[in-house]
C-alpha cells in the first residue's frame, strides 16, 4: 500500500458532503468532473475522492457544484470549526446520513456488491443494516428498477420467481 495522504479535517468534510450529494442525486464523477474542469479533466471529481492525492476541492469549484445542485457553497462546509490537524485521507464505500438512492448508487460505483448477483432481500438487508435505529426499513425494489432501467444493474428473473440484480 502506498503512501498516507493527509488533509485537514475540513477538507475531508467538504469531500465528503459532496460525495453523499453526488450520489443522491445520481450524478456520476465524470459528470460532475466536466461541470468543475474547465479543462475537460473528467477525473477531476475521481481524483479529489481518491485517498491516493492531495486534490481537494478549490472555491471555484465548490460554487460551481453550488449552482449546479442548487444549494450555496455553505452547504458543503462544517457547522463548527473543526481541528487544524491533518489527518489521513478516508472514502467510506457507505456515507453515514445517505439515503436510499446514494447507498444503492454508492454500492455501484464501489463495484463490489453486485459484482455478484444479489436478490431484492439480500440487498435490503444489506442497505438497512447502514440505517440501525437512525431511520425506518426501506424497500430497495423502486431504487433499484431505477438502476437497472439507467443500465448499472441487469435483472435476472429465476425459475423459482425472485429476481436477482448484478452490475452490468
Amino acid at each position: 500500500m502506498g503512501k498516507e495522504i493527509k488533509i485537514t479535517p475540513t477538507d475531508q468534510y467538504i469531500i465528503d458532503k459532496v460525495r453523499m450529494l453526488r450520489l443522491e442525486k445520481e450524478v456520476s464523477q465524470k459528470k460532475l468532473s466536466e461541470i468543475i474542469s474547465p479543462s475537460g479533466d473528467n477525473s477531476a471529481v475521481g481524483k479529489i475522492e481518491s485517498v491516493s492525492t492531495t486534490h481537494k476541492y478549490t472555491d471555484h469549484q465548490l460554487n460551481l457544484i453550488a449552482n449546479y445542485f442548487g444549494c450555496t457553497v455553505y452547504d458543503f462546509y462544517p457547522a463548527n470549526i473543526l481541528n487544524d490537524t491533518a489527518q489521513v485521507k478516508t472514502r467510506v464505500t457507505i456515507p453515514k446520513g445517505l439515503g436510499p438512492t446514494g447507498i444503492i448508487n454508492a454500492l455501484l460505483e464501489e463495484g463490489k456488491f453486485f459484482s455478484v448477483p444479489r436478490t431484492i432481500r439480500e440487498t435490503t438487508d444489506y442497505c438497512n443494516a447502514y440505517y440501525s435505529e437512525s431511520r425506518p426499513v426501506t424497500d430497495y425494489t423502486a431504487i433499484l428498477e431505477r438502476a437497472v432501467e439507467k443500465g448499472g444493474l441487469k435483472k435476472v428473473e429465476l425459475e423459482s420467481g425472485n429476481v436477482q440484480y448484478q452490475q452490468v
